[in-house]
Formats: C-alpha cells, sequence, structure tokens
C-alpha cells in the first residue's frame, strides 16, 4: 500500500497531548513538557526551556489504559520558538526499562 502524502516516513505519527516528564540526566533536573505527536522514531513536545541541538534528555511519558509507561532517551534535533516556549523535536535513541 502506498502512502499518499508528501513527505514519507518510516513510522506513521499519532497526534497526543499528554504531559511527558523530561529530565536532564547531567545535572538531574526534572521539567514537565507537553507532547503534542509521538512516532516509533521520535517525539515533538513543547517545553518551557530550550534545548540545544543533540542535547541528550530522558523522558518518561505515564502509560494509559493498563499501559506501561514509555521511559527513552532522546536527543533533540530542532528547537524553536513558539510564542513564549519552544516546540522541540527529537529522536528516540533508547527505550529504557
Amino acid at each position: 500500500m502506498s502512502r499518499d502524502y508528501d513527505e514519507k516516513r518510516s513510522f506513521q505519527r499519532l497526534d497526543v497531548n499528554c504531559d511527558i516528564e523530561l529530565t536532564i540526566p547531567s545535572t538531574g533536573e526534572k521539567l514537565t513538557a507537553l507532547c503534542r505527536d509521538l512516532s516509533g522514531s521520535g517525539l515533538k513536545f513543547i517545553s518551557p526551556t530550550a534545548f540545544d541541538v543533540d542535547a541528550e534528555l530522558e523522558i518518561l511519558m505515564q502509560g494509559t489504559m493498563g499501559r506501561p509507561p514509555l521511559r527513552a532517551r532522546i536527543s533533540v534535533i530542532r528547537c524553536d520558538l513558539e510564542g513564549d516556549q519552544y516546540q522541540v523535536a527529537s529522536q528516540i535513541e533508547q527505550l529504557l526499562s
């Protein structure tokens, strides 16, 4: 089955609208952000904090409906100012247990 949209991706994006917990491994600092979309290879979230490209973070997204939480190490691909917050695109580097 061929995909009928301009940008073909390896994984379909799912629109989500849920809080995620971000941890900065180097400092242990924890922040809350709003996840906007999720795919098998990455996620996009809205954050009050800017991050450098290639910054490594850990995320925790609580599971729903009996599903386990998602824990992963991610790297920042892009960080753009959007109003008074930042839209951050990231790639999943490793799933954590």
